[in-house]
């Protein structure tokens, strides 16, 4: 399972680095960070536990030159430079930036959230990653792929890269401020992770409420289907005003996910043809009050 965002050792000072026709390897007390130019602007980073793995390689399948680059150690910090870019590694937090041959920073690491756990899913050992990039407030963000959640500016959402009928996944955002990143991975990825889960209490309706109807098209046509509703209610407080990102995890589909905070609609997707799918992401301003959280499954999350 493979998951965007924070928590590691601060102050990854290298031991030492070792330099190779196509890649530099970083010796840092929590692993191995390898540098690999790929073309005169695009660089491939990889954060290594232990030994490399064999692993089938399903995205960069076509052998590429590599470019010619140029490493250089100078306090306070270790460059690796390319034609078009400079990869620099901070000595004193860890951290790795991205700057232009002009020196100007277009992507940094957020110090400190480089995170590589051991983990397991149904038995089988893997390894939970997890990295948080520090972005500008007039930064916009946009990828991921085809959602029905209406968000092209993703900055901020939360959002579970899943790929369902409609729904097409794809771990790539390109910035307002010129730069690509893919999070180049075959496990499951959240994007924002939500922080803090909610508990819902499933409302129990009285008899015949929540049984409705619609018309809707199958693959036999136009037919009327029943649709029932379920209600649930949870409650939370925030700390600070804001603008908050709301994550429905349904684990299933559905006609209409619908979520409503203080009484106001945050989230509210129907589709009559195909299904809304397993995760729904919203966004809304939030005070200092409690609020419910209707929902279809009993699991809302949200992140500031």
């Amino acid at each position: 399972m493979i998951i965007l965002f924070p928590a590691f050792c601060a102050g990854q000072v290298a031991r030492g680095y070792e330099q190779l026709v196509d890649r530099v390897n970083l010796a840092l007390p929590e692993g191995r960070l390898s540098i690999s130019p790929l073309t005169d602007n695009a660089v491939r980073i990889q954060f290594l536990k232990d030994a490399d793995v064999p692993m089938p390689e399903l995205v960069l399948t076509s052998g590429v030159r590599t470019p010619g680059f140029v490493v250089s150690d100078v306090p306070p910090r270790f460059e690796v430079r390319i034609r078009n870019m400079v990869v620099a590694f901070d000595k004193q937090d860890g951290t790795l930036s991205f700057e232009s041959t002009a020196g100007e920073v277009f992507l940094s690491e957020k110090a400190g959230t480089r995170k590589l756990v051991r983990d397991s899913v149904m038995g089988t050992p893997c390894f939970l990653a997890e990295q948080t990039f520090e972005s500008p407030a007039g930064e916009y963000l946009f990828g991921l792929g085809q959602f029905q959640d209406g968000h092209y500016n993703v900055r901020g959402i939360s959002r579970r890269l899943t790929q369902v009928n409609s729904q097409i996944a794809i771990p790539f955002v390109y910035s307002s401020k010129g730069y690509g990143l893919l999070w180049h991975q075959y496990g499951l990825t959240d994007f924002n992770p939500a922080d803090n889960a909610i508990p819902l209490e499933k409302q129990v309706p009285s008899s015949g409420e929540g049984e409705k109807t619609a018309q809707v098209t199958t693959a036999s046509g136009t037919v009327r289907i029943s649709q029932n509703e379920t209600l649930y209610v949870g409650t939370f407080v925030v700390r600070d005003n804001g603008v908050y990102s709301v994550f429905l995890d349904l684990g299933d589909m559905g006609n209409r996910q619908y979520v409503a905070i203080d009484g106001k609609p945050c989230i509210d997707e129907s589709n009559a043809w195909l299904p809304v799918h397993w995760s729904i992401s919203g966004r809304v301003n939030i005070g200092f009050r409690w609020c419910a959280a209707p929902g279809i499954r009993p699991q809302c999350r949200g992140r500031a």
